[in-house]
């Protein structure tokens, strides 16, 4: 796979992107645990926020959603669903109900890798 069919990849399936951006947390946040906040790693955190952004602008699909602000990144997307919670309750909206249970779902698999993260 060419570096172009893997970025039109993680723009076009939002589920390849959950998958390989999981993954790649998951691999960073090892690294750093096990190696600390080396500057060695600095090239690889680069590349993986640039892809992150890339994964979250492939969720506006996903989600029916554009991102909050033009940077924000998955976990901010997720943390801004978390949020919303407490005004969806109220409401009988099935698809802000879905964003906000796929958020909570996804920020229990990154908090396992990163206590806290979001």
């Amino acid at each position: 796979m060419t570096l172009e069919e893997y970025v039109i990849e993680l723009v076009t399936n939002p589920v390849f992107a959950l998958i390989v951006g999981i993954i790649q947390f998951a691999a960073l946040m090892w690294l750093k645990e096990n190696f600390g906040e080396r500057r060695i790693f600095i090239p690889l955190v680069v590349l993986f926020v640039i892809q992150n952004w890339i994964i979250n602008l492939s969720f506006t699909v996903l989600f029916l959603d554009l991102p909050g602000k033009p940077f924000e990144l998955v976990t901010g997307r997720m943390q801004r669903y978390k949020h919303a919670y407490s005004e969806v309750i109220s409401r009988k909206n099935w698809l802000d109900h879905w964003r906000i249970g796929f958020a909570i779902r996804l920020c229990s698999i990154l908090n396992r890798y990163d206590m806290g993260h979001c």
